[in-house]
């Protein structure tokens, strides 16, 4: 379990390095929604990797930092590496968004493309990290990252009238969702945690109803659900 003072620590590493997003409210549906596409590299990944590359020695900074992305991830990352002067290469799949690529590279990232899937680009990313002794930076499955991710949830519950009976967390690989848990595990009362997660990359819910001893299924909680829904390409 992670330790509930890095909560509290993540909190403090990042205030005032961080936006604070705005939550606005739907009259007609009833739903708070937390806008943190207004975050300054238009992701919460910008928390957890922020996080983590702040509680590193400076000596696991300095000899170089990896991470695989589809874009969200590596800006955060970069945008870390940045502020300590520590070099950075993201590992992407040869099919991510050109303009999440540019922007990891106006960040001062150097981007290798993997062909394949972001699956490949992860394992290549792992491999060359532990072959170059150089830091890898997890964009979910690392504790530091998790507890990054919670301050999104500490956020929300500050913004929020009164705290909701369900939460809806989009899941990737499920780092915010596990942030979230861990957030909402220190409230008398808890929300209704449920993960929502696309047919078209369902890793996380895999995961979750199958089982894993690599995954992130172990920084969940019993009231925790995760859905898989029907997806398609907005026009």
């Amino acid at each position: 379990m992670i330790p509930a003072e890095w909560l509290d620590e993540a909190a403090a590493t990042l205030a005032n390095r961080v936006q604070t997003t705005p939550l606005t409210h739907d009259p007609e549906w009833n739903l708070y929604l937390k806008w943190e596409n207004q975050q300054m590299t238009g992701s919460f990944k910008l928390r957890g990797a922020v996080n983590k590359v702040l509680s590193l020695l400076p000596w696991e900074q300095q000899r170089g930092l990896v991470a695989a992305s589809a874009g969200n991830h590596g800006q955060g990352v970069a945008w870390a590496a940045k502020q300590v002067g520590a070099p950075v290469i993201i590992f992407a799949s040869d099919h991510a968004v050109p303009a999440k690529v540019d922007a990891m590279r106006a960040l001062g990232a150097e981007v290798r493309l993997v062909p394949g899937g972001y699956e490949l680009a992860e394992q290549t990313a792992q491999q060359y990290a532990l072959e170059h002794n150089q830091t890898w930076i997890s964009p979910y499955n690392d504790a530091r990252v998790i507890a990054g991710q919670s301050t999104l949830a500490m956020e929300t519950i500050q913004q929020v009238p009164e705290i909701p009976e369900i939460c809806l967390v989009p899941v990737g690989g499920g780092g915010l969702i596990a942030g979230f848990g861990l957030t909402f595990s220190r409230l008398a009362r808890r929300p209704r945690l449920v993960g929502v997660q696309s047919e078209a990359s369902p890793f996380f819910h895999a995961i979750f109803h199958q089982g894993s001893q690599q995954g992130v299924r172990l920084n969940c909680h019993p009231w925790q659900t995760v859905y898989r829904v029907p997806w398609k390409r907005v026009p």
